[in-house]
């Protein structure tokens, strides 16, 4: 016989802050390595239902596990199903617990399960949450595949609990979650931000702290708040409501008292949840004693109310409609005729259920003081043994946090109550409140058999419901109405390839601006929101996105998304509207696992497969049209310079969409294309960027901007207007042929950081006219690859005559290609040699690798009539042009 499964291994676990593999949430992967195999799987099964049971009565209350719990096992002989099966048990028992932790989580996938070795993808929340929740996930595994037939794992179990309340403290509220999930399920986008929920994106998010939502009014809460306030204000709307007053001291309690009548009722005049309050209070003595509860919540700010006969109902009101009606009992035993009071209450309490805390679902009855009071005023004691049927009471009010229990009465609510909690909502001035109402006979009006409001409540509960209705989806109505029954997206586009990603999502977030959107765009260069550039810093991929999505005046969104944020942070979305791939060339490989331009193809696909409505790819590159295949969804446009590519022209041909270049008036035009249709877009000429199409790259990136836009639904009139508006300036492209004034030499700032950027450019600036000479500032080719600053060094010794060679430190150090001590060092030396081999004479180079020396150095030589060219980060850069002009200027 294999030994048991024994100890797990954490190998690694990586958290994602975006979303991975075929998960739709934020993903984490988990490997984990472990001995032994499991000798019996329905053993295991056994054994894992006991210490759940143990660890979460109430959670394991009618699960079943696995099957409630894990994907279905493989079929096939046990010796060969058996690691998948085990990989099903560890992902469902993972995603089990953080949901028992109230972390909305909806799905895990197993990525590679071996004999020894595990592999999964999971959602997850919070991190430390996760990381915790790992551990436990790993202790409970270990004691379910014991054969260790010694020992007790109850205490084990206790501390599995322990801990899991502990992570549960820091999370959402039951409301809180069950919303969250509610909205998952319906298609929404969930997100948690400091404290609150967020459903939907930017101008379409909603954000709500359990039923307290971003439309709920501050001042609306406050007065429910204060019940006094809340009754006058309802009495003043000529809505029941029992006698009340505000006192402060227990003398003048008593003289209300006298004056209403008795029985009364006396609350705390500023808390929630049924704290402090005591209800059907019949004399002075039984007064006092519930005054000194409820000062101790609110000093000398006690209401008493006169005591309303009747049954105690509990009335959601959502958005003007009222959503449930439950009955709340309150908390007491049923006698049976044989058993005490104290045995029938212990009996009760033993309900998995009912809890100590206050977010239980059903909370268990002490025998504590207010118990022996009902008790006494109904003539028993703890031991006592009442007749069959009889109900004994042992709280005086009805609420769910006290003990209370539940029952569903929505259908049965006469109009005129149902008016009359409406109405209540609307005059306190509460989207989502809750209503307590209190009279003999809900199906009967209010106006016939009396009735009273006693209480209007901000941010209720939804417990009542459940226990009153648990078939009712009572979250996924409330999310269905801040949802507006509409989708909680926007418009959104990711673009990836290798080069042009950041100029194209310039200029889409062009488009959308002139369509009068308040866009948001996050790529290399930075972040803006409409027109505010929002940060300098590099926020490509689910950094920015998140910034984005969070934003509540971003109505669309465009995303670059790199390699390394799809490798390191995953996706920004579980899904986007459109998806572009617009070229795969020679860059980052041999990092991080990619091996080949392949390789990248398959990795860059990931953003086509997450597209559902469209797809942008390009048709001139082979490796594009093989991964085409991967995309999420059926709207394929094709992008191609030359409308005679086999791929573009079958794609139309079969009725597809496409963007290409066309002869048309004498001019090179962008056209879109459907099928046979043809709509010319606009002249080349007319694209600044393009420099009248001398600029190849910029007249592609205009090409897949276009194809998206159209894509997006956005009018070719509107696209156009765009287009002709985007220039090569640093505030409309920051680091892509910009041309920067202000000193005595011409200077073009680039990122070129690739072979094929860089030919692209270097050609470019030959054909440009200099007076002086051509000067070459380089911090980005080489970094990584000496290969590429190899490749271009003779096009580099054709086109410049002096060059001071720098280099980015971190992606150096990074990179693979400099394993020394001072990679630094030897990464300038490798380009110094790549240049001499190609002729440059050693006065001609200058290697520097600190900052800001490197641009002094340049500054230093540049002569009038000279042309620099800057190849770094360009907000550097342009703070380096910038001391050099004040430095000008002082001397």
């Amino acid at each position: 016989m294999q030994p048991a499964i024994g100890k797990f291994r954490v190998a690694s676990l990586k958290v994602l802050a975006g979303a991975r593999f075929r998960l739709r949430e934020k993903t984490a992967a988990l490997a984990l390595s472990y001995d032994g195999t499991i000798p019996d799987l329905e053993r295991f099964d056994e054994a894992m239902r006991s210490l759940l049971a143990e660890v979460q009565p109430s959670e394991a209350d009618g699960l079943r596990w696995p099957q409630g719990a894990c994907a279905a096992d493989p079929e096939g002989p046990f010796e060969e199903i058996w690691p998948r099966a085990l990989g099903n048990r560890v992902l469902g028992l993972l995603l089990l617990l953080q949901r028992w932790a109230r972390e909305p989580v909806l799905s895990g996938e197993i990525l590679e399960a071996v004999p020894g070795r595990l592999t999964l993808a999971a959602g997850w929340w919070r991190e430390p949450a996760l990381r915790a929740l790992v551990e436990l996930t790993l202790r409970l595994l270990a004691l379910a595949g014991s054969d260790d037939e010694g020992g007790s794992p109850e205490e084990a179990c206790r501390q599995i609990a322990e801990r899991i309340e502990q992570v549960r403290a820091g999370g959402l509220s039951p409301v809180g979650y069950r919303l969250a999930m509610a909205a998952c399920r319906k298609d929404h986008p969930v997100s948690l931000s400091r404290g609150f929920v967020q459903i939907g994106w930017g101008a379409q998010a909603r954000r709500l702290n359990s039923t307290i939502t971003d439309a709920t009014s501050s001042m609306a809460v406050g007065i429910a708040r204060l019940k006094y306030q809340t009754n006058r204000l309802l009495a003043d709307a000529r809505l029941p409501v029992p006698a009340s007053a505000m006192v402060a001291t227990v003398e003048q309690a008593l003289e209300v008292a006298e004056g209403i009548g008795w029985p009364v009722v006396l609350k705390p005049a500023n808390q929630d949840g049924g704290k402090g309050v005591a209800a059907d209070i019949g004399n002075p003595e039984q007064l006092r004693s519930a005054f000194e509860t409820a000062e101790r919540h609110s000093p000398r700010a006690v209401v008493v109310e006169r005591h309303i006969a009747g049954d105690d109902h509990r009335m959601l009101v959502v958005g003007g409609r009222l959503l449930a009606v439950t009955k709340r009992t309150p908390g007491g035993v049923t006698g049976d005729g044989t058993k005490t009071v104290a045995q029938l209450l212990e009996e009760l309490n033993s309900n998995p259920s009912r809890g100590a805390g206050k977010r239980s679902m059903l909370v268990r009855i002490d025998l504590d003081r207010e118990a022996m009071q009902c008790l006494e005023d109904q003539e028993l004691t703890p031991e006592s043994v009442p007749a069959p049927g009889r109900v004994v009471r042992l709280r005086r009010i009805a609420n769910i946090s006290t003990g209370g229990t539940a029952e569903d009465v929505s259908d049965r609510v006469h109009p005129d109550n149902r008016a009359l909690a409406i109405r209540a909502a609307r005059i306190v001035g509460l989207d989502i409140a809750g209503v307590d109402f209190i009279c003999p006979d809900i199906d009967r009006s209010w106006r016939e058999v009396g009735g009273a409001i006693c209480e209007v409540n901000a941010q209720p509960t939804l417990r009542v419901h459940w226990l009153g209705a648990p078939e009712r989806d009572i979250e996924g109505e409330i999310v269905d109405w801040l949802a507006h029954g509409q989708s909680t997206r926007i418009p959104t586009a990711v673009i990836t390839g290798t080069n042009g990603k950041s100029t194209t999502a310039r200029m889409l977030h062009r488009i959308w601006m002139a369509a009068g959107k308040t866009a948001g765009v996050c790529t290399t260069q930075g972040l803006l929101v409409g027109n505010d550039l929002a940060s300098t810093k590099n926020m490509a991929g689910a950094p920015g996105a998140r910034i984005l999505m969070h934003d509540p005046a971003v109505e669309s969104a465009i995303v670059e998304q790199p390699r390394q944020g799809i490798l390191y942070l995953g996706h920004p979305f579980d899904q986007h509207d459109v998806g572009a791939l617009l070229n795969v060339q020679d860059d980052h490989i041999g990092v991080d696992g990619i091996a080949s331009l392949d390789d990248m193809a398959r990795l860059k696909a990931e953003v086509l497969r997450r597209a559902r409505s469209a797809v942008v790819v390009n048709a001139e590159d082979s490796r594009c049209l093989a991964v085409r295949q991967l995309a999420g969804c059926p709207r394929h446009l094709l992008v191609a310079r030359d409308p005679a590519t086999p791929a573009l022209r079958e794609h139309l041909a079969a009725g597809g969409e496409g963007v290409f270049l066309q002869e048309y008036e004498g001019e090179s035009w962008i056209a879109l294309a459907r099928g046979g249709e043809t709509i010319p877009l606009m002249p080349v000429s007319q694209i600044p960027s393009s420099l009248n199409g001398v600029l190849r790259f910029n007249v592609c990136n205009a090409m897949f901007a276009a194809a998206i836009a159209w894509a997006q639904g956005l009018e070719p009139k509107t696209i156009r207007e765009a287009l002709a508006a985007f220039e090569n300036s640093f505030d409309d492209n920051p680091g892509r042929y910009n041309f920067i004034d202000g000193q005595p030499f011409q200077v073009l700032l680039d990122y070129a950081h690739n072979p094929d950027s860089a030919r692209e450019l270097f050609t470019f600036v030959a054909g440009l006219p200099a007076e002086g000479k051509r000067r070459l500032l380089n911090l980005k080719l080489g970094n990584r690859h000496k290969s590429h600053f190899q490749e271009l060094a003779p096009q580099m010794a054709r086109t410049f005559d002096s060059f001071v060679l720098g280099c980015d430190e971190r992606r150096t150090r990074e990179g693979g290609d400099y394993g020394s001590d001072d990679p630094v060092a030897l990464m300038l030396d490798a380009c110094r040699q790549a240049l001499h081999t190609s002729g440059v004479g050693e006065s001609r180079m200058v290697c520097e690798a600190r900052r800001p020396e490197i641009f002094r150095k340049m500054f230093e030589q540049a002569l009038p009539g000279d042309l620099i060219v800057i190849l770094a980060e360009p907000w550097e850069a342009l703070e380096a042009l910038s001391e050099l002009r004040r430095d000008t200027v002082d001397r």
